[in-house]
C-alpha cells in the first residue's frame, strides 16, 4: 500500500518523511527513485516496519516525487 508524506528532512543521503499521521519514516539514499528529491517535497512510498527489541522503526521504500 502506497503512503503519502513531506520530506522533513534530507540531505542527499538520508532523511526524515512525515505521514498525515504524523508518522516519521526514516528516508534512505538507496530508497529513492527519484533524484530530485529535497526538503519539503511530497512523496508517495511503501512502509516497512524495521522491528528491534524495545522499540519498532518505520522506513519508507520505492520513495518517488509525486
Amino acid at each position: 500500500m502506497m503512503l503519502i508524506g513531506k520530506v522533513l528532512e534530507y540531505d542527499g543521503r538520508s532523511g526524515i518523511i512525515i505521514d498525515e499521521n504524523a508518522n516519521k519514516y526514516l528516508l534512505l539514499n538507496q530508497d529513492i527513485y527519484d533524484e530530485d528529491i529535497k526538503t519539503g517535497d511530497y512523496v508517495k512510498f511503501e512502509k516497512e516496519v524495521f522491528k528491534k527489541t524495545y522499540e519498532d522503526s518505520l522506513i519508507a521504500r520505492y520513495v518517488k516525487k509525486i
